[in-house]
C-alpha cells in the first residue's frame, strides 16, 4: 500500500471532479490518499471523501475581470500567485516529512511536489495561447512553463494524442519532452459509463450547468435564467455550488447548488440540450458520455475556453457562442439543430498509467 497525496487547484469545479477518477482508483487499489486543496473544490472533495485526511492549502483568490482580458487581469495578480505556490511548497513539505509519503500527484498546482518522493504534474495547457501579435514569443513561453515544471517527474496530460484530441494546440502545440505522457481523458462519470442513464421519471429539457470563479458565474447565471424562462418545458440550472444547500424555483426552471455524479449524469444523458461553459473538464464529461447536444459558452476573456469551444465547434461536435451572442440567440435552434459526441470516448486509459506509476513507487522503495 503507498501512500499518495493527491492536490487539486481551486479555480472552480473542474479540477476536482477530473482527479476523482483518480482517487477511486488509488482507493479501489487499496492505496491511502491524502486530499489536498482549498475552495469550493476543497469542499467538493471533503463530501465526496469525507473518510480522507485533507490537508487545507492557500485560498487561489485568482478573480477574473468584467471588462479586461482574463490573460492581462491574471498576470496583475502573478505576485499573489507565486506567494500562493510559496506557502503550498512550504505547509506540503512539512506534511511530506511528518506521514511518510510515497508520492504526489498534483492537478495543476505549482508547489505541490517535494524532493523527498516523486512528483506527478496533471494538465492539459503546457502551451499558452496568445494574441497574433505576439505569437512569435509562444514557444519562449511553453519553454519557460516546461522550465517552471522542472520539480516534477513526469507531466501527465488528460487526453488522447492525436486526431481524438480534445485540447488541440494546448497540448500538441509544440515537440513534448519525454516526461510528458497522454493518460486519455478524466472524468468523474468514468467509473460509471456503464450505467442505465435513461430512468428519470422526469427528465429536464434544457440543463444550464455554471462554473468558474466569479464575477461572470453570477452574470452566466442571470442570462441563463432569462433565456430559459423563455424556453417551453421544464428546466435545471446547476449552480456548481457544493458549499450551499438550498433549492429554488425560478418560474419553471429549478436551481439546484449540487448534484452526485450519478444524478448529473442522469441529467447530462437524457437533456435535449446541455448549456455550459467550455471548460476542458466540462469537455471531458461531455465526451465520456456521448453528451447528444451541447452549447458551450466561453467565459468572456478567457482564451483557453475560447478556443477549446471554437476548436470543438468547428469540428461539428458541440455548438459554440459567446456570451454576448446567448443574450440575442433563439435556444429553439440549438434543441433542433442538436450537435455533440457521436460516441463515448474511454474513460479508464488513464488506469494503465496510473498503475506503473504506482509500481514504480514500490522499486524505489525496495531500492531503498
Amino acid at each position: 500500500m503507498k501512500h499518495i497525496v493527491l492536490s487539486v487547484l481551486d479555480w472552480g469545479l473542474g479540477h476536482a471532479t477530473r482527479s476523482m477518477p483518480l482517487i477511486d482508483h488509488l482507493l479501489a487499489n487499496g492505496h491511502k490518499v491524502t486530499l489536498a486543496s482549498s475552495g469550493v473544490a476543497g469542499v467538493l472533495l471533503q463530501q465526496k471523501y469525507p473518510q480522507l485526511p485533507y490537508l487545507a492549502l492557500p485560498d487561489n483568490n485568482i478573480r477574473y475581470s468584467k471588462r479586461f482580458s482574463q490573460n492581462l487581469s491574471i498576470l496583475l495578480q502573478t505576485p499573489l500567485f507565486i506567494q500562493n505556490i510559496r506557502k503550498e511548497q512550504k505547509l506540503l513539505n512539512r506534511y511530506v516529512k511528518a506521514s511518510k509519503v510515497d508520492g504526489i500527484i498534483s492537478d495543476h498546482r505549482y508547489g505541490c511536489w517535494s524532493k523527498e518522493v516523486p512528483s506527478v504534474f496533471v494538465a492539459h495547457q503546457l502551451s499558452l495561447l496568445l494574441p497574433n501579435h505576439l505569437s512569435w514569443a509562444r514557444k519562449g513561453l511553453f519553454n519557460l512553463h516546461l522550465n517552471w515544471l522542472k520539480n516534477f517527474e513526469e507531466i501527465w496530460i488528460p487526453d488522447f494524442e492525436g486526431e481524438q484530441s480534445l485540447s488541440g494546440t494546448l497540448s500538441q502545440a509544440f515537440p513534448l519532452p519525454p516526461k510528458c505522457h497522454f493518460i486519455g481523458p478524466l472524468s468523474r462519470f468514468s467509473s460509471q459509463q456503464n450505467l442505465d442513464t435513461n430512468d428519470l421519471d422526469t427528465p429536464f429539457r434544457i440543463l444550464g450547468i455554471l462554473s468558474g470563479p466569479e464575477p461572470q458565474r453570477s452574470m452566466f447565471m442571470k442570462i441563463l435564467l432569462e433565456k430559459l424562462s423563455r424556453v417551453e418545458g421544464d428546466h435545471l440550472l446547476l449552480m456548481g455550488r457544493p458549499d450551499l444547500a438550498d433549492e429554488q424555483w425560478h418560474q419553471h426552471v429549478r436551481i439546484v447548488p449540487h448534484l452526485g455524479e450519478v444524478e448529473l449524469m442522469k441529467h447530462i444523458s437524457q437533456a435535449s440540450l446541455v448549456i455550459s461553459r467550455t471548460g476542458y473538464s466540462s469537455l471531458m464529461d461531455y465526451s465520456i458520455l456521448g453528451c447528444r447536444s451541447v452549447l458551450g459558452i466561453p467565459t468572456p476573456g478567457q482564451s483557453e475556453q475560447e478556443y477549446l469551444g471554437l476548436n470543438l465547434g468547428s469540428r461539428e461536435m458541440i455548438h459554440c457562442i459567446s456570451q454576448n451572442e446567448l443574450i440575442n440567440s433563439d435556444l429553439g435552434y440549438f434543441l433542433r439543430e442538436p450537435r455533440g459526441f457521436k460516441s463515448r470516448q474511454n474513460g479508464r486509459v488513464f488506469e494503465e498509467k496510473l498503475n506503473g506509476w504506482i509500481r514504480k513507487l514500490s522499486s524505489i522503495k525496495t531500492n531503498d
